[in-house]
């Protein structure tokens, strides 16, 4: 039997998918170029965070992003994420995860939320 302590190297929280409030997502925008933000689907989150353990994804300010992230704020062009983590979003410039073409191709948003589907254009 495997026990893993909240120390131990391989423990890894649960991923638990968080949603935003629609009102709340009409609402911000990404605080580096202004683009409306819609909420990423939970494997696209699950993807981040591959990334995060492979050690790969780094930030805005190219740091290596290391906490886990419970959910993700995209920006329509999909090249920018902001993490939600413990159901607030992070919207500080420097901390934005720079997403890698590997994770903008697989991209998947909430069902309904795509804006680029949807025609919604950024305000």
């Amino acid at each position: 039997m495997l026990v893993l302590s909240l120390t131990s190297p391989n423990f890894s929280w649960p991923t638990a998918h968080i949603m935003i409030d629609a009102r709340l997502l009409e609402l911000i925008r990404c605080p580096v170029d202004g683009q409306a933000l819609t909420q990423a689907n939970a494997a696209t989150v699950l993807a981040i965070n591959e990334s995060i353990e492979r050690r790969e994804l780094r930030d805005a300010s190219d740091g290596l992003v290391e906490e886990p992230i419970d959910g993700a704020l995209v920006t329509l062009d999909r090249a920018r994420a902001h993490a939600v983590r413990g159901g607030i979003p992070t919207l500080i410039p420097g901390e934005s995860l720079l997403l890698p073409e590997s994770i903008q191709t697989l991209l998947v948003f909430e069902k309904g939320s795509d804006p680029l589907r949807q025609g919604r254009k950024d305000r």
